[in-house]
């Protein structure tokens, strides 16, 4: 009887020491502004994604470069407010441990950074708030933040500031 019932507790102790999950985050993607496909994530703006309403008390979240390294929870990311990517696109893998057991899962994303489109600078640009504030060249859209919204997906960005002062100083 005492065998049943260590091991029992054993297996209910097993079952629930594994009830960390990393959940699967979205990826992140940012315009870039020089060009170069190099720009600064702040990596924890995701964190509540990973988490998934598990309590930071009882689990530490960490980033790495590798899966290696995400499953030994070596070479951490230390500056995840402002990590610069090295390459374009980048996955980051985040390790997520529970405090108590030390038990972890990993999950992984992208780091994305869309280059700007060459705009022509005669190009007649046309600030619309009829229908919300987007940005209308010709029959493409913008959203307020420069990202493409006439075909749906957000994955072609540009400096609005800058084509709104292009505009407003060609128009002078």
């Amino acid at each position: 009887m005492k065998q049943k019932l260590l091991f029992l507790t054993t297996l209910l102790f097993t079952f629930f020491s594994y009830a960390q999950v990393a959940n699967q985050p979205d990826d992140l993607m940012v315009c870039d502004d020089n060009q170069d496909g190099l720009t600064a994530f702040n990596l924890n703006v995701i964190d509540t994604q990973i988490l998934s309403g598990q309590s930071t008390s009882n689990f530490s979240l960490s980033y790495h470069l590798t899966q290696v390294e995400a499953n030994t929870g070596s070479n951490t990311i230390v500056n995840t407010s402002n990590f610069s990517n090295t390459t374009n696109p980048q996955t980051i893998f985040a390790r997520l441990v529970d405090n108590s057991t030390g038990n972890y899962d990993t999950t992984s994303f992208n780091l994305s950074v869309a280059l700007a489109p060459n705009i022509n600078q005669n190009l007649n640009f046309d600030w619309c708030t009829s229908f919300g504030d987007f940005l209308s060249i010709g029959d493409v859209q913008f959203d307020y933040n420069g990202c493409l919204i006439s075909d749906g997906s957000p994955d072609k960005c540009f400096l609005i500031n800058a084509l709104i002062f292009k505009s407003q100083s060609s128009e002078q």
